[in-house]
Parts: C-alpha cells; sequence; structure tokens
C-alpha cells in the first residue's frame, strides 16, 4: 500500500502567485491543502505506521531545499473525473533523494 507524504512548501509571493493561478485552474483540492510536495512510497502491508514515524523524523532533521519545477504534466483522474496538474523538478535534490532510499 502506497504511503503518500505531503509537505507544504515556502515559496516567494512571484512563485505563490503563478502556482496559485495554475492550482486555481487544474487543481480541484486547491481550498484544502496548500501548495506542496507529495513522495509517495510504496510499502509491504502493514508497515504504513513505521513508515509515518520515520517520514517525521526524516522531516524533522531535514534542510530547507530549493527545488526548481521544469516538467508539468496535466493528468485526469477517472474515478472522479477531475484534471490535475503535477509540476516535477528535472533533478531530485540529494537531501529528498535521500528519503526514497
Amino acid at each position: 500500500m502506497p504511503v503518500f507524504v505531503i509537505a507544504p512548501l515556502v515559496l516567494p509571493e512571484t512563485e505563490a502567485t503563478r502556482i496559485a493561478d495554475l492550482r486555481g485552474a487544474y487543481d480541484p483540492h486547491v481550498a484544502v491543502v496548500p501548495p506542496h510536495v507529495t513522495l509517495v512510497f510504496a510499502l509491504d502491508d502493514g508497515l504504513e505506521a513505521r513508515a509515518g514515524v520515520w517520514a517525521q523524523t526524516c522531516a524533522r532533521g531535514s534542510a530547507p531545499m530549493a527545488l526548481r519545477y521544469t516538467r508539468a504534466a496535466v493528468t485526469r483522474d477517472y474515478e472522479n473525473s477531475a484534471w490535475y496538474l503535477f509540476l516535477m523538478p528535472r533533478e531530485i535534490p540529494t537531501g529528498l533523494a535521500a528519503l526514497q532510499g
């Protein structure tokens, strides 16, 4: 079962405005969750609770990092007919990549 870790973003005002405009057009959850990065971990059943504790521990020990989003994809969720915009960095910073280990 996958575990989703949602990490809120701290954005400069100019970037916050641009992202808010994009999310307003493509994110049906724009009013529910702030701009964020979602990390997805594929886990064996029964490991979700341990993964949550591990993710919190890693987050507390991580320093802020910059991400530059250079790719975008608009994808439809056929279960609810919603369209989602995914912004993705070309390169994942070392600190973030280490969480996938």
